[in-house]
C-alpha cells in the first residue's frame, strides 16, 4: 500500500515539472536570432547601368554597429563594407561598391556582420540579374556638299551603355570606354550586289564612330547600307549589338542632287564699278565755287565803282589788281 501511495506520488510530481516547464515555455518570450533581410532581394539590371540593395540588422534590441565590420560575398569575392554604411542597423550596397566588373548573369549576395554586442547573418540572398547591354549600330548616307558625285557614310552605336560615355581625358576614362571591336560596313544596291564593303578595327573608345568616303557613287541608284560592330575579347557576352539598315538614293546626276562639275555654272565676274565721289565732296566743291564767283562779282562791282568816280573828278582811275 505504502509503495502504491509513493508510485502515484511520484507520478503527480513528474506531471506537474511537466507541466510547469510547458507553461513557462510558452509563456517566455522567443529569443529570435540575428538576421539580415535584403530589399528588393531580387532585381535584374543592364550591363552598365545603375542597381541597389538595401539591408536591415534585425532584430535591434542594441544600438551600437559601431565596433563590427559588414562584409558582402557574391560567389568567390568578398568585399568589406566596414561600419560607416551602417545607421540603426540599415545598409545598402550596389553597383558603385562592384563597378562594372559584375558580368551578364545571376549573381547572389549574402551579407554578414560582426560587432561587439552581436552577430548576424542573411539567410536568404539577394538576386540580381544583370542582362546584356542593348546596342545598336545605326548607318547614314550623306552627299559631300564639295563634291556631288561622293558620299558621305557615317556608322555610329547608340544606346544607354554608350550614350554614357565620357569623351574626356579623365583619370577613370579607362572604366567607362567601350571595350575594342571590328566594324564592318556593307552597301548593297537595288539588285542585292555588294557595292562596297570595307572593315576596320577599333581599339577601346569613348566615341564609338566610323566614318568611310564614298567616292564616284553611282547615279540614280537606291543602295541600302548596314554596319556591324564585334567586340572582341571577354567582355562580348556583356554585351547585344543588333544592326540597323538605311536606304538611300542617289541622285540622277550625281550623289545628293548635287549637279556634275561639267553643268556646274562658272562664276560670275563682277566687273569694278566707275569712281563716284562722295556726295560731301561734291557740296565742298560746289561751296568753294560759289564763294569764288561771289568774289569776283564783288571787284568787278569795286572796279566800276572807282572809273565812276574817276570820270567825274578827271582823275585817272586807281588800279587794282586782283
Amino acid at each position: 500500500m505504502k509503495l502504491l501511495v509513493r508510485r502515484r506520488t511520484g507520478a503527480v510530481v513528474a506531471a506537474s515539472t511537466l507541466a510547469l516547464a510547458l507553461v513557462l515555455a510558452v509563456a517566455a518570450p522567443a529569443q529570435a536570432d540575428d538576421g539580415i533581410a535584403f530589399t528588393p532581394p531580387t532585381q535584374s539590371a543592364e550591363y552598365g547601368q545603375n542597381w541597389s540593395v538595401s539591408g536591415k540588422i534585425t532584430p535591434q534590441t542594441y544600438d551600437d554597429f559601431e565596433y563590427g565590420s559588414l562584409s558582402l560575398t557574391t560567389g568567390s569575392t568578398t568585399k568589406n563594407l566596414g561600419t560607416d554604411r551602417l545607421s540603426g542597423g540599415v545598409f545598402n550596397f550596389g553597383d558603385y561598391d562592384f563597378d562594372l566588373d559584375l558580368g551578364v548573369g545571376t549573381h547572389s549576395f549574402s551579407a554578414a556582420f560582426t560587432g561587439g554586442y552581436a552577430t548576424a547573418t542573411s539567410t536568404t540572398p539577394a538576386v540580381v540579374t544583370i542582362t546584356p547591354a542593348q546596342v545598336l549600330a545605326t548607318t547614314t548616307i550623306a552627299p559631300d556638299p564639295n563634291n556631288s558625285l561622293n558620299a558621305i557614310i557615317t556608322s555610329q552605336l547608340t544606346g544607354k551603355f554608350v550614350d554614357q560615355l565620357p569623351n574626356c581625358d579623365c583619370e577613370d576614362q579607362d572604366g567607362y570606354l567601350l571595350p575594342a571591336g571590328t566594324w564592318k560596313l556593307t552597301v548593297t544596291d537595288s539588285s542585292g550586289n555588294v557595292v562596297l564593303t570595307k572593315q576596320v578595327s577599333q581599339p577601346a573608345s569613348g566615341l564609338p564612330t566610323f566614318v568611310n568616303y564614298w567616292q564616284n557613287v553611282p547615279p540614280g541608284e537606291t543602295f541600302s547600307a548596314a554596319a556591324t560592330f564585334t567586340i572582341t575579347g571577354a567582355g562580348a557576352s556583356n554585351f547585344m549589338l543588333t544592326s540597323q539598315k538605311f536606304s538611300w538614293t542617289s541622285s540622277k546626276s550625281g550623289a545628293g542632287g548635287g549637279t556634275s562639275p561639267s553643268s556646274t555654272p562658272k562664276p560670275t565676274t563682277i566687273k569694278p564699278a566707275s569712281f563716284a565721289p562722295p556726295v560731301l565732296v561734291f557740296w565742298a566743291v560746289l561751296l568753294v565755287a560759289l564763294i569764288l564767283i561771289a568774289l569776283d562779282i564783288l571787284l568787278y562791282i569795286r572796279r566800276r565803282r572807282s572809273l565812276r568816280a574817276a570820270s567825274a573828278t578827271g582823275a585817272s582811275p586807281e588800279v587794282h589788281e586782283s
